[in-house]
């Protein structure tokens, strides 16, 4: 069955409104000020101006006329959501709801006296790119403009320019508003063509697209209890390092492979659960052996294994990290995993299993979507949606029931929400839990998804340290060695080369620094970054922005590598920046704050053991409760 059969025509048609702001740091008070909103409506651009424009806009949109609408603004969470989450906290008749995705709001329901309700959506949770690319991949007939080079002082000149020429910003920003409009409803048809809809984020896209044209089987929903369980054996990408250190040698390269598309593969070419479990309270060794399920166990490792199989979470001080340990520990895995484990010699002790009837449920997807994006060229509409909705979608299963915010309600409704704590008394917030009444909490799923994944790498590393070549580093879908012939090719499920490398240090996980050959396909996509070169230096440093990677000294990975020095890491931005609204929040009680980015390597590498020449081998399980 595809899409084809099952037409369909969405119930209710929410208007969409798209808005922008334009602003800039005011280092006196500390915070960004707004002094331009514009508003598309469809039919209608306005522009407000002035240090009031948020209030004048509030005043003007969250009104009778426009209830039920939805507001986007393209990477609102970063920038404009702050700046009206602080100038509607001076509206007591108003309550505000939001819905968080890590450290970002990306959804600010707004509920007035009478029940009547406004939505402001990021529109970057949808389609994480920047507007310049999405004008132009949408080909949509606003492009975004260029009128001010983007640089740190951006906000201060295009705020000069908009006081010299008022006219040519107000229409950047009317570019900013229709293009972002014109993107999403482009967006919002071609999901409606091939069966689907909007959903708040990529995701929740992506599941209403499986269900309504794809689904053919009735995806059975355990008990709370029995999920809360079940997500003991989720666990996420494998992510770690084999040898920090692969020095320049003369005529010896290192090769950086990619799977293609490895979520999507493993979700077509195996079977998953449909069915509520069958519970085995004192499961023998052949339930794990022959059955689909997740099996609680208590395991002994061969004391030599370079690359143990099975995952587990360990908390590290006051982190919880995946690790691969060896020794006797017990915990939660798909059965897959374990069988895998005892064909290399692991002692398993199951202790209880949930065993489930699979079926191929996301054959149909997948092949459709995979036969769309490589028909497609690169950086066409089609292309981007087929990729999005495919690497989307098992997470959803697996997402938690629960989930914590704040909200600014001085009196929430208690059958909704369980209050944990009175954060702001005078403003109303509230810290709350809320436990989701969605149908498509299947963790098994997901479980077996990431299971499978991490076996088809596991199974390529194996190989790869059987023909005696080492491995470096790997990161989910990716690794790094010195194996110069693994079979590439464009199918879904294989390995193709994605850079050929001179040297590497890996640091931590996804903190590294490499340089890389050029090639011709490399020049051709990038002319501008590659021009004229050979070799190109490429830095990875996780939780720093391209800002603050640029600041890193030069010699800084060699320095922390060979001798033990991460000075070179500790960079502050030039200017205080806007910070994250709920970190503001936090600490200086308000959503909209500057403050200079601080960062830094707190930690060195603990998640294998350092040897002498670079090389790492395992943990004890023993070794880590010490």
């Amino acid at each position: 069955m595809t899409y084809h059969n099952r037409p369909y025509i969405p119930k209710i048609t929410r208007r969409i409104l798209t808005f922008d702001l334009e602003g800039y740091r005011d280092f006196y008070k500390e915070r960004m000020v707004a002094y331009l909103c514009g508003v598309w409506d469809g039919d209608f651009f306005l522009p407000l101006r002035g240090d009031d424009c948020v209030r004048d806009f509030i005043k003007r949109y969250i009104t009778h006329k426009y209830r039920s609408n939805i507001f986007y603004a393209h990477f609102g969470s970063i920038f404009d959501f702050p700046i009206l989450l602080q100038e509607l906290q001076e509206r007591p008749d108003l309550k505000i709801y939001p819905i968080t995705k890590g450290s970002k709001i990306i959804k600010l329901t707004i509920k007035d006296d009478n029940d009547h309700q406004w939505y402001f959506h990021d529109s970057s949770a949808l389609l994480n790119f920047s507007l310049a690319e999405l004008t132009k991949t949408f080909k949509v007939g606003h492009k975004k403009l260029e009128i001010v080079k983007k640089n740190t002082n951006y906000d201060r000149k295009l705020y000069e320019l908009y006081k010299k020429n008022p006219k040519l910003v107000i229409e950047y920003l009317m570019h900013d508003c229709k293009g972002l409009y014109e993107v999403l409803n482009e967006f919002k048809q071609k999901m409606l063509d091939i069966g689907g809809d909007l959903g708040l984020t990529i995701a929740s896209t992506s599941l209403k697209t499986f269900k309504r044209g794809y689904q053919n089987n009735v995806l059975m929903m355990c008990d709370r209890s029995i999920n809360d369980e079940l997500r003991n054996a989720y666990f996420g990408g494998r992510t770690e390092i084999f040898r920090m250190y692969a020095p320049e040698i003369k005529g010896k390269y290192y090769y950086y492979y990619d799977i293609n598309s490895l979520y999507p593969y493993v979700m077509y070419e195996y079977d998953y659960p449909i069915s509520k479990p069958q519970i085995i309270q004192t499961p023998d060794k052949k339930v794990f052996m022959e059955n689909e399920g997740i099996t609680k166990a208590r395991v002994i490792s061969p004391n030599d294994l370079y690359l143990p199989v099975l995952p587990s979470k360990i908390k590290i001080k006051t982190d919880t990290k995946l690790m691969f340990v060896l020794g006797e520990y017990e915990g939660w895995w798909d059965n897959a995993l374990l069988r895998k484990a005892k064909e290399l010699g692991y002692t398993i002790t199951p202790q209880k299993s949930y065993i489930f009837k699979t079926e191929y449920i996301f054959r149909d997807f997948v092949k459709h979507f995979y036969s769309i994006k490589e028909n497609s060229e690169s950086n066409t509409p089609m292309y981007l949606i087929a990729k999005l909705l495919m690497n989307s979608l098992y997470g959803k299963f697996g997402q938690r029931q629960d989930s914590e915010f704040m909200i600014k309600d001085p009196s929430p409704d208690e059958n909704e929400y369980e209050i944990i704590d009175y954060v702001d008394l005078d403003t109303g917030w509230v810290k709350v839990k809320q436990e989701s009444k969605g149908k498509s909490f299947l963790p098994q799923i997901s479980i077996h998804v990431t299971a499978m994944a991490q076996l088809k790498l596991y199974e390529s590393m194996e190989k790869i340290l059987e023909k005696d070549y080492r491995l470096y580093y790997t990161d989910t879908d990716s690794l790094t060695t010195d194996y110069p012939n693994m079979p590439v090719s464009k199918k879904l499920g294989d390995f193709k080369r994605e850079k050929l490398l001179h040297s590497a240090i890996f640091l931590l996980p996804k903190t590294y620094k490499v340089i890389e050959q050029v090639s011709k396909e490399m020049n051709k996509k990038n002319p501008k970054k590659y021009k004229n070169l050979n070799r190109y230096t490429e830095i990875r440093a996780k939780g720093f922005s391209k800002n603050l990677r640029e600041k890193i000294n030069i010699n800084a990975f060699e320095n922390a590598l060979l001798k033990d020095d991460y000075s070179g890491f500790k960079v502050i931005s030039d200017k205080k920046e806007m910070i994250r609204p709920l970190a503001s929040f936090h600490r200086f009680n308000n959503f909209n704050h500057l403050d200079y980015i601080r960062r830094s390597l707190q930690t060195r590498y603990n998640k294998r053991k350092i040897l002498k020449d670079f090389d790492t081998v395992p943990f004890t399980f023993k070794e880590l409760l010490k």
